[in-house]
């Protein structure tokens, strides 16, 4: 079996097991993280009621409630036909974005860098 579906196999066993160890969407994330690139940080942020706080979910942080609220109000939210799964979203370098108390409490610790880079939707 060649590496890459050993890698892919190894990820769906640790997605699977979500349901019998909730910390197995963590091995899953950093699993996920690693397989991508070094350079790639891969989180899960929940939604979140308007102004109020949301869920984040990433290997280096492991789940903390954040508000959300640059999420909420700098950008538009692309529908699902805009941005299916798998497309590639630019990160502009100037986004007021990397100000957030968001970005510099939860994601620049996490090793997140201010852009420009890439985003990727993955749900």
């Amino acid at each position: 079996m060649p590496a890459r579906d050993e890698d892919a196999l190894h990820l769906l066993q640790c997605l699977h097991g979500v349901l019998e160890d909730p910390s197995a969407y963590l091995r899953f994330l950093d699993e996920l993280q690693r397989t991508i690139s070094a350079d790639c940080r891969v989180f899960h942020a929940a939604h979140a009621p308007e102004y109020g706080p949301g869920i984040v979910v990433g290997p280096a942080f492991g789940v903390c409630q954040t508000d959300l609220e640059p999420f909420l109000t700098e950008f538009r939210h692309p529908t699902a036909a805009e941005f299916p799964t798998g497309s590639v979203l630019p990160v502009p370098a100037t986004s007021r974005f990397f100000e957030s108390r968001f970005f510099g409490e939860i994601l620049a610790p996490a090793g997140v860098r201010p852009g420009p880079g890439l985003a990727v939707v993955l749900e």
